[in-house]
């Protein structure tokens, strides 16, 4: 049975409430902390429908930032308290965001950053869903080839290009809709990332050596790049690099992009309508 009430938290009940939290996947935000003690030293606290929360088995599900701040502050505050949540129900402590990477990881999913990147980029162009749950279910579901397409684009290089999530996702698209074989994928990346060194005999290494240019010519005067506009040229040089085509000193990019025909294949296999 689910119980609600005011309390007064002392810093004495913060440490031992803290000590319930035994499940909570995320480490604590010392950031989150003191921002959090500092509108508690200075009035701005207030009571504002936010509550603590306990399981029907006394584990703490919700609120750690704020006991914790509690603590650092040395001073009590009044908040809301639950208590009897069931334990088939997960909350977790909304004092910071969950990152993509931390809820995968709590759901059992090994995933880094970068493949949640990428993943978060194909769900946000391609799927019809939205948000880190949609995200995290694509993840679930295709993890063997992300990771597959995490392997081929990173393979045998360092360079901080192969690392980045768009890099992946072209990758991860070009193999999934077999628009360009494995092998070819890997010696596109290898020529991406250090044309000088790799050999690629039989291919027209322009589309490859071209696309590098064009990050580091936005990169160097804009400072970023349009995501959108990297997952184009990087498919677009891609299927260039397969059909073994010159191409010129720079990619146009426009609307529609390159790889609305590869989105209609996903969409196919992906079996959304």
């Amino acid at each position: 049975m689910i119980k609600t009430s005011l309390e007064t938290i002392t810093p004495e009940k913060a440490r031992e409430y803290l000590k319930a939290n035994t499940d909570n996947y995320r480490k604590l935000q010392r950031h989150v902390v003191k921002r959090y003690a500092d509108d508690i030293l200075k009035g701005r606290w207030e009571v504002n429908g936010e509550s603590i929360c306990f399981n029907e088995a006394g584990v703490l599900l919700n609120g750690q930032h704020r006991l914790a701040a509690v603590i650092l502050a040395d001073r009590e505050i009044q908040t809301v308290v639950v208590r009897g949540i069931s334990k088939d129900v997960s909350m977790y402590d909304v004092g910071s965001v969950r990152t993509i990477p931390q809820i995968a990881s709590h759901e059992g999913i090994d995933c880094n950053p970068t493949i949640s990147a990428a993943a978060n980029i194909i769900v946000n162009n391609f799927r019809p869903g939205r948000g880190k749950s949609a995200v995290v279910d694509y993840i679930r579901e295709n993890i063997d080839e992300l990771n597959r397409a995490y392997r081929v684009a990173c393979y045998g290089s360092q360079h901080h290009m192969s690392k980045c999530g768009v890099a992946i996702a072209a990758c991860y698209l070009m193999i999934h809709t077999r628009a360009i074989p494995v092998y070819e994928a890997e010696l596109f990346f290898r020529l991406f990332n250090d044309p000088w060194t790799t050999r690629a005999d039989g291919y027209d290494i322009s589309a490859a050596v071209n696309a590098r240019n064009m990050f580091e010519d936005r990169e160097r005067k804009n400072g970023y790049q349009i995501q959108k506009e990297k997952l184009e040229i990087l498919c677009q040089a891609m299927a260039d690099f397969h059909e073994k085509t010159p191409v010129p000193e720079k990619y146009m990019i426009h609307e529609p992009f390159f790889y609305s025909n590869i989105m209609d294949e996903v969409h196919k296999l992906d079996g959304i309508n």
